[in-house]
């Protein structure tokens, strides 16, 4: 058993159920038609939140199948430092996004505990699956 791989697995586990669930009812379920303006390549408000929730659960999806596949490198039954190292690279990549995309707002995020954990998360990702990898 690669200890590495199963934190790995364990924080996306975490991800899903945080991303999944907690995070649609905080900030899909508000998205409500009346709040939304259509958008010009899909249609009306309803297909803008369609597209909304649809990118938010594609994400949820990505950490499913990297918690799928820390969780077989843990064990053994997939050898392979080329997808662990992926997995920690697209982690990096969710993490450098949502800073970027933060930017001078960072200070007041931190005062919240969903960046925070998000944080926490993608780092442990990346840093565990870069270690298992070696």
């Amino acid at each position: 058993m690669n200890p590495f791989f199963l934190v790995a697995a364990l924080a996306d586990v975490l991800a899903v159920a945080v991303h999944g669930y907690v995070g649609h009812r905080l900030f899909l379920t508000p998205l409500t038609d009346e709040r939304l303006s259509p958008a010009r390549g899909f249609g009306d408000a309803a297909a803008a939140r369609r597209v909304f929730v649809v990118t938010w659960h594609a994400v949820t999806a990505a950490f499913a199948c990297s918690a799928v596949m820390m969780l077989l490198m843990a064990t053994g039954a997939v050898t392979s430092a080329a997808t662990a190292r992926f997995l920690a690279a697209m982690h990096v990549s969710f993490l450098l996004v949502a800073l970027a995309v933060t930017g001078r707002r960072i200070g007041r995020m931190w005062r919240r505990p969903i960046p925070v954990a998000f944080v926490l998360v993608m780092t442990s990702v990346a840093l565990m699956g870069w270690l298992g990898s070696r």
